[in-house]
């Protein structure tokens, strides 16, 4: 970690430059921050962690558990309050595509929990949590996750 260079991630979330004083960060929005909230391996695998952490809270296992819960839970985690149902339903049903492709394919339900250091869970069904991963990481893309207004 360099004081005057930090990580590129980090300059495109507009981290401070750390050679300087800085009393508040700036607020921008842009789409390179969506490309590395959603190609970035640290996010791919904290939004598996947090995916992880979501079956195991509401009764995951083999089946994925109450998937309304779940998404009422990333929610919240993420934004700091509770969706609306209008909200809910759009994400539910986003979980529901997600989960159906990964079944569809195997494979790449494989290849996308393989990203970053940590193994995925056994005990949680690989298309199940690639879904909710998917999910969870385009929660991560959401506004209200990523600037506070």
């Amino acid at each position: 970690w360099k004081r005057t260079g930090p990580a590129p991630a980090l300059l495109t979330l507009d981290a401070a430059k750390r050679d300087v004083c800085q009393v508040k960060r700036e607020r921008t929005s842009s789409p390179l921050q969506a490309l590395v909230l959603f190609n970035g391996p640290q996010y791919v695998e904290a939004s598996r962690g947090l995916a992880e952490r979501l079956v195991r809270r509401h009764g995951g296992g083999r089946h994925g558990g109450d998937r309304e819960a779940i998404v009422r839970d990333a929610y919240r985690v993420q934004t700091g309050r509770h969706p609306r149902s209008d909200e809910l339903s759009v994400i539910v049903s986003m979980l529901e595509e997600q989960v159906d492709y990964f079944v569809r394919h195997p494979d790449r339900a494989e290849a996308y929990l393989g990203v970053g250091e940590a193994s995925p869970r056994r005990e949680i069904d690989a298309a199940e949590l690639a879904g909710l991963t998917a999910v969870v990481q385009t929660l991560f893309n959401f506004d209200l996750s990523v600037m506070k207004r």
